[in-house]
């Protein structure tokens, strides 16, 4: 546990100064439910395997930068934003994934994040994504592009409780059967209409390694397109 796990509860800001070397960063800043913000850039996580819990229940942190954050080495990323009910956007562009195995929750019930861009990250390594977005009840929009689920073994509730959910882009790599032969997950119920047709599809309908961008139709929409609907009858 870090230095300040005793009095986690009075921090309200977080600052490296100089260069600060951490070989583990789970657990950082769990809890700390009043810091507000947090600066990273002093950091070095070059060597950290685990990012486990690292932002869990921070309740008041609008946003967070990890740009200058060095993940090349993290294997363990699941938990880290859990709980981040005030979390509005987080800037994850440079985030080194491509040795990570463990997702699972890693932003369940962050209610307040309303868009989230996922397209540069690599999980092709990555065995457990179960609910990974679970609870994040006003995310409307989700950017999966990248994703090449051929290594997950768990994919279970990924989606469940997105209910603001409207539009998902999904890669040619992204199939909701992970590593097995059944599928495993799906997009929140409903229909989904397919960007590049009038193809229109039920939730647990939506196919697998298609690339594609998934929303929401209007009730006009869908009333028009119903001939079209695949797998629904």
């Amino acid at each position: 546990m870090p230095p300040w796990f005793e009095y986690r509860d009075r921090v309200s800001f977080a600052a490296f100064r100089g260069s600060v070397s951490a070989i583990g960063v789970q657990f950082l800043f769990s809890n700390c439910s009043l810091m507000k913000s947090v600066d990273l850039s002093g950091l070095d996580t070059s060597s950290a395997t685990s990012t486990y819990f690292m932002f869990a229940d921070c309740s008041s942190l609008v946003s967070v930068d990890l740009s200058n954050l060095d993940t090349s080495s993290v294997k363990y990323m699941s938990n880290m934003f859990y709980g981040r009910s005030s979390l509005a956007s987080v800037d994850l562009p440079g985030l080194d994934t491509s040795s990570v195995r463990g997702m699972r929750w890693m932003f369940r019930t962050c209610s307040s994040l309303t868009s989230l861009d996922l397209s540069s990250l690599d999980v092709s390594l990555t065995r457990s994504m179960s609910f990974m977005f679970e609870g994040c009840s006003s995310l409307s929009s989700l950017d999966l592009s990248s994703f090449d689920t051929s290594s997950a073994e768990n994919m279970r509730c990924m989606f469940d409780g997105c209910s603001s959910l409207a539009r998902v882009a999904l890669g040619a790599g992204f199939s909701f059967e992970g590593s097995g032969g059944s599928r495993q997950c799906s997009l929140p119920d409903g229909y989904w209409r397919a960007s590049s047709g009038d193809a229109v599809y039920a939730a647990v309908d939506v196919p697998s390694d298609r690339a594609d961008v998934y929303s929401r139709p209007t009730f006009h929409d869908a009333t028009a397109s119903t001939p079209h609907l695949d797998g629904v009858s």
